[in-house]
This record gives structure tokens, sequence and C-alpha cells, in this order.
């Protein structure tokens, strides 16, 4: 079996960072395997609050704080400490089926591919049809070390 690293950058998604955890954590895949990182930026609402009630609850998670605050800068951060066979990056707006990831493993692994994805739930953060229409079409993927 192959480890995954799942790397959630985020700042201000106290709307949302519970769902998605809990919808990682409710994954079919082992969860001795599943590193999950979250990368805050700076948040001024109750992220971090949520995501350490998750660590209570789950050693697999960990939470580092990001003074840049910018996606990029933490994934550039965080991409290159993880040691797991796969990394997946997501936003805190996705929520995933529950076989989400042993599917993208097992293709990743099985197949000559670089990377893999599949449909995931987005919760828009703001009302109306433009939000709504990007929040149906966005995907998600996995890529190899």
């Amino acid at each position: 079996m192959k480890t995954v690293s799942v790397i959630i950058a985020c700042r201000n998604e106290e709307q949302f960072i519970g769902k998605c955890l809990q919808s990682i954590i409710d994954n079919d895949y082992d969860k001795d395997l599943i590193e999950i990182i979250v990368v805050d930026g700076m948040s001024t609402d109750k992220t971090v609050d949520i995501v350490k009630s998750f660590q209570e609850k789950y050693n697999n998670i960990k939470c580092e704080m990001n003074p840049d605050k910018t996606k990029y800068k933490a994934l550039n951060k965080v991409i290159p400490t993880t040691k797991s066979d796969a990394v997946m990056i997501i936003d805190a707006h996705r929520s995933f089926p529950i076989n989400y990831i042993s599917q993208c493993l097992n293709y990743l692994f099985k197949t000559v591919v670089s990377n893999v994805g599949g449909d995931t739930k987005r919760e828009p953060r703001e009302k109306g049809i433009a939000p709504k229409a990007f929040s149906l079409t966005k995907k998600y993927s996995l890529i190899p070390r």
C-alpha cells in the first residue's frame, strides 16, 4: 500500500474546513497511510480552531502556519517536506467520495500516468449562478513523488 500526503492550503475557511477534513477521514483508504497537512494562511476566523479540534481526535493531521498567506507559498513550503508516495493538493471547499483516495492511488500506480483525479464536491463561498457553475466544473488530481 502507498502513502499519501493530503495538503490543504487555506485561509479563513471556517465554513468548509470541517466538512473537508471529515470527508478525508471518512475515506476508505488506510488511515495510517494518510498524512493530512493543513497550511493556514494566518486565518482571522475559526479555521485553525476547527483544525485543532480534528487534531485532538486524529493523529495524522498537522497544522502549519503560512505567514505569506498565499497558496503557492504554502505549497512550496510543505511539499518538499513530505515523504509520501503521492501528494494530493486540495482546497478546503472540497469534499470527497468515500473511495476517492483509494481509487486515485490505484489508477496512479497501476497505469503509466503522471497524475490522476476525479469528481469532487465543491462548496461555493458565495451565492449565485457563477460560483455554483464553477463549483460543478473543477476537479482535483494526485501526483506521484
